[in-house]
């Protein structure tokens, strides 16, 4: 028996994420070099953690403006006056 043609009938999905593959897949290869510095997965992973051991400072950099934001939106939060609204 012949097979049938599944994929004219088929409707067409998109997968989870494949718009943004398309978008990065999209940007030349050298483009974002100069972005590499100062993004965070380059401070975290830069200086070769598995190799030569997990820098404090970069985690330091990492964690301490998410902890003065933490502690800044929990102050806001508490001060947040519903009763009058």
């Amino acid at each position: 028996m012949p097979a049938a043609n599944v994929s004219a009938a088929s409707p067409t999905y998109v997968r989870p994420g494949q718009p943004i593959q398309a978008a990065i897949d999209s940007v030349p290869a050298g483009a974002l070099a100069p972005w590499r510095e100062i993004a965070p997965w380059g401070w975290a992973l830069g200086g070769d953690p598995l190799v030569n051991g997990a820098e404090i400072w970069r985690y330091l950099l990492l964690g301490g403006p998410a902890v003065l934001l933490a502690f800044v939106g929990a102050l806001a939060f508490e001060r947040r006056d519903i009763r009058s609204a």
